[in-house]
């Protein structure tokens, strides 16, 4: 008589395989991960979006500021007037993201923090507005961003720890940037 299995006792042994294949398969896996998101996308309605087509258009989300930056011992080293200049908020709303999460990247160290001050005005509900010292990002540093991460957009939504080449890619640049335009070595 023959050994009948039923489906309860074939899919152990379907997934086990698959798991292996994942695990041990490059091009496998990266077919399954673009599988995921496409129906991910496709399910929800998700656009695919990069902050690149707002490369062109940078006065219209940060101000021109009067920025200081200031090395170690809080001396200031540098002063740029009327500076075009971003800050977490205004840096979330051009990459397309929530504040929080933009704050977050900086926090765990996906992006470098800001080195440049300017005193912005805070506009709180009802409460009459008052001016603070924030950090900023310079306008050089935020070009070099937005091309980075809209170059990452293009392919993935999310940016994560494990994005390492993206993670390098935003550091040395802006090292550069800060080195080059306006002579900040890091």
């Amino acid at each position: 008589m023959a050994k009948t299995t039923t489906p309860a006792q074939v899919a152990p042994d379907r997934n086990a395989r698959r798991r292996e294949m994942y695990a041990q398969n490059d091009e496998y896996r990266q077919k399954q991960i673009e599988a995921s998101r496409k129906t991910y996308r496709d399910e929800r309605g998700v656009e695919m979006f990069s902050c690149l087509d707002r490369l062109s258009d940078l006065d219209s989300y940060g101000e021109r500021r009067t920025a200081i930056l200031r090395d170690a011992t809080g001396s200031e080293i540098l002063r740029l007037e009327h500076e075009l200049t971003f800050t977490m908020r205004e840096l979330a709303e051009l990459l397309g993201y929530a504040m929080p999460v933009v704050y977050r990247w900086k926090s765990r160290g996906l992006l470098p923090a800001p080195l440049a001050y300017s005193l912005i005005t805070i506009l709180k509900g009802k409460c009459a507005p008052y001016d603070t010292w924030a950090t900023v990002y310079l306008e050089g540093e935020v070009e070099e961003i937005v091309k980075i991460i809209g170059t990452h957009q293009q392919s993935v939504r999310y940016f994560r720890t494990t994005d390492t080449e993206t993670i390098d890619a935003l550091k040395d640049a802006l090292a550069a940037v800060r080195d080059k335009r306006y002579g900040v070595e890091i």
